[in-house]
């Protein structure tokens, strides 16, 4: 089931449905949307610790998205394809039945996260804004 979400050109904020399955549990600590024209990785962390990526697709004026959380280890994966010590990798989620494939590939300089839902490339500019982000993710993890 995907989170329903809306934009409009008056608040560029993302607003989750009220349907609770779909919430994210604890407050929203951290929030960053890199928006494409019609597509959009945001990831948040909650007080928990928790990291989530959100895969957003805009149709019709209409945005869903796919949430996928995140553990320290892909994280730290994520951040190797970043830095080039990697060139792709793949991971695969399982939640309530809720299957999910997520793609990464660093092509020259920019990085590609790709699910059947909705896919986003990153200058380096925002890989590099992202790498900032993951790292603190994974140090204030620790720190719950």
């Amino acid at each position: 089931m995907l989170a329903q979400h809306t934009r409009t050109e008056n608040n560029p904020e993302t607003t989750e449905s009220s349907n609770p399955a779909n919430s994210t549990r604890g407050r929203i600590l951290f929030n960053k949307a890199f928006f494409g024209k019609t597509s959009c990785l945001k990831v948040t962390q909650n007080t928990l610790g928790e990291v989530y990526f959100h895969f957003g697709l805009e149709q019709n004026k209409t945005w869903t998205w796919k949430k996928v959380k995140f553990n320290d280890t892909e994280l730290s994966e994520i951040i190797s394809v970043i830095n080039g010590k990697k060139e792709s990798i793949a991971f695969f989620h399982n939640f309530n039945e809720d299957k999910t494939q997520i793609w990464i590939t660093r092509k020259e300089e920019q990085i590609m996260f790709k699910t059947k839902h909705a896919s986003r490339t990153l200058t380096q500019a925002e890989a590099g804004v992202l790498e900032i982000l993951l790292k603190h993710f994974i140090i204030t993890s620790c720190m719950v």
